[in-house]
């Protein structure tokens, strides 16, 4: 309980959604999400569960669309960098 959650799949309690426009930093795009996530629940007292007994077939890449190593990895360090950017400043407390 209590921990940063990494992966494909999250589920959010009907509460959490009433609660919270966006789950994720409207910003960041696949990186640092639940990071950011993780630290607002934390700070809200608001629990957080990895369920082992879940499992999700989990398509690689089917979120992006994206074909080719090239492609994948443009994608994938182009969005690193800038989600990176929104979670420093978030971490920093700034807007």
């Amino acid at each position: 309980d209590n921990i940063v959650l990494h992966g494909s799949c999250l589920f959010f309690s009907e509460k959490f959604l009433e609660l919270n426009v966006y789950p994720f930093q409207p910003e960041t795009f696949f990186y640092y999400e639940e990071d950011i996530l993780a630290d607002r629940c934390l700070k809200c007292n608001w629990k957080i569960s990895y369920i082992p007994k879940i499992h999700v077939n989990h398509l690689e890449g089917a979120s992006t669309g994206q074909k080719g190593y090239y492609k994948k990895m443009t994608f994938r360090y182009t969005n690193i960098i800038n989600s990176g950017k929104v979670y420093l400043k978030y971490l920093r407390g700034e807007k």
